[in-house]
């Protein structure tokens, strides 16, 4: 039998290397930093793959020749299959090399899968033994044992063993990691890659002839207040798995790989694309607009940007997600967590938020195959004290009266037509509530929600009754569409009275023109 090697890399717990810092430079760096080393181009150009034949089919890796086909390369994941297993080991090992001397702080985990006939089921054995070994690393520390040491300035992990100068009067202390991720971003547009967040950068400066904010404080709206988005696309692995249930060897090699090409080239071009009419002409003018991509990297998109741009963002990406015809021909659906806070907000508490807003939009992905939306939750953070998500929702959003409870949300939203948790419906219905309350009417929504069932009733009744005959029906159709019946504010659902008000209110001041 002509025995193959599937080889996968997978960098260790990704999310806390690129964030370790709070700064947005060195956030970036390190983000690139990743996609770069795990690119398939940065590894052709290094030892570690450029004295091997690239092939596309498995039949080409015939015993004792030095061939390999890529499968995927992106986002500090790669996966390969090489002829022979001196090579699959040599690939390991150079890589950990190359980590070493460029991202020292970052690990990874891999396994090297000895198979004979490739099938899906091949990879999913793999994957299954690579998730055992992350999990193993799950809890690892790397505690310094210097007892004598200055740490460093950025991330106040590890210790200071470079000097920088920021200016003439300025300077840092910095780990070997920060100041490696600093470099990485000052050489980010000298750099030849092709990683997402390469060619989206290069793109978009092209199109608006505009660059990017460099700093947190720098990224904000009128208010101050800035947005983190996480998107992420849910259950690509079944997706995969569907796709190449009954295919063998080259068959199912082939769908692997265009499956994944095809996702990144479409969800980097969605991405482009939905920053159109997001700028007004004075903002182009400036030269550098309050955004920056963090990671794109396949279906794990990070973006920082002005608190009033996020919701606009989101809109025309998931209207063109909509009308992508890949996407949804393979129904693959995206959910989206929203954070937003002030500009001068600790970014990696704002992050940490933001991906457990993901998380949570997650659990609304539909449970029926025959159902497909997208899904979102958001959070607006006013103070500058920080809960975990649960914490927040049940403290801002939940009230116990007796043996009654007051659910005052309706998040995580899905973007589902006719549903009462339809994004698009809940934005324009807000609007519509908004124009015609107006300003101390609408924010005193907020009050009146938090009395108890009858008197919130009362109350909401009370500052409607002076309204037009016109407006009554407005708010009729708006409540009606949220579910609420009976001349009453609150929806009963399994015992419980839920009421959206409070989500209204706090997103009205980044809905804007939507």
């Amino acid at each position: 039998m002509n025995q193959k090697y599937l080889v996968i890399i997978d960098v260790d717990k990704i999310q806390d290397f690129i964030f370790r810092n709070v700064k947005l430079k060195p956030i970036f760096g390190s983000s690139f930093l990743v996609s770069h080393l795990t690119s398939h181009a940065y590894c052709r150009t290094k030892r570690v793959l450029n004295h091997l034949t690239k092939k596309q089919k498995l039949i080409d890796l015939t015993a004792g020749n030095d061939k390999y086909i890529p499968l995927f390369f992106d986002g500090g994941v790669i996966k390969i299959i090489f002829s022979k297993k001196e090579d699959a080991i040599r690939f390991v090992e150079d890589m950990q090399r190359e980590f070493i001397n460029n991202a020292p702080a970052a690990t990874f985990s891999h396994v090297i899968h000895e198979f004979s006939d490739f099938s899906h089921s091949i990879l999913e054995n793999a994957e299954k033994m690579l998730a055992r070994i992350k999990k193993s690393k799950m809890y690892t520390i790397m505690p310094n044992t210097n007892p004598i040491f200055e740490l460093c300035q950025w991330c106040r992990t590890y210790p200071a063993n470079f000097k920088i100068q920021l200016s003439t009067n300025e300077s840092e202390l910095l780990c070997e990691q920060c100041n490696a991720s600093f470099d990485a971003y000052k050489d980010f547009v000298s750099t030849d890659s092709d990683v997402p967040l390469k060619v989206f950068h290069k793109e978009f400066k092209e199109k608006f002839k505009c660059d990017f904010k460099s700093e947190f404080d720098e990224i904000k709206d009128k208010r101050s207040y800035l947005a983190v988005v996480k998107m992420d696309a849910d259950d690509l692995g079944d997706k995969l798995i569907e796709l190449t249930r009954d295919k063998k060897e080259d068959n199912c090699v082939e769908s692997i790989r265009v499956f994944s090409q095809k996702l990144n080239s479409e969800v980097l071009s969605l991405l482009f694309n939905s920053f159109d009419n997001i700028f007004n002409d004075d903002e182009i003018k400036k030269g550098e607009l309050p955004l920056r991509p963090i990671i794109i990297g396949g279906d794990d998109i990070c973006f920082v940007m002005a608190g009033d741009m996020a919701i606009r963002f989101v809109l025309n990406f998931v209207e063109k997600l909509n009308h992508n015809t890949f996407l949804k021909l393979h129904a693959i659906t995206f959910s989206i967590g929203i954070c937003f806070v002030k500009a001068h907000y600790p970014f990696t508490l704002a992050h940490k938020l933001a991906e457990e807003l993901l998380k949570n939009a997650k659990s609304e992905k539909p449970r029926r195959r025959d159902d497909i939306w997208h899904t979102i939750d958001w959070e607006v953070l006013h103070s500058s004290s920080f809960e975990d998500l649960s914490s927040i929702r049940r403290t801002g959003y939940t009230i116990s009266q007796g043996v009654n409870e007051f659910i005052l949300t309706y998040k995580p939203y899905i973007f589902k037509n006719g549903d009462p948790r339809d994004f698009v419906s809940f934005l324009k219905n807000a609007k519509c509530l908004k124009g015609i309350l107006k300003g101390s009417k609408f924010k005193g929504l907020r009050k009146i929600v938090r009395e108890n069932y009858a008197v919130s009733d009362f109350e909401f009744k009370k500052i409607t009754s002076k309204l037009s005959k016109q407006d009554m029906g407005e708010i009729k159709n708006i409540l009606k569409g949220f579910g609420m019946e009976n001349d009453s504010i609150w929806s009963i659902k399994n015992g419980k009275a839920y009421n959206n008000f409070l989500d209204m209110v706090e997103l009205s001041d980044f809905i804007g023109d939507v």
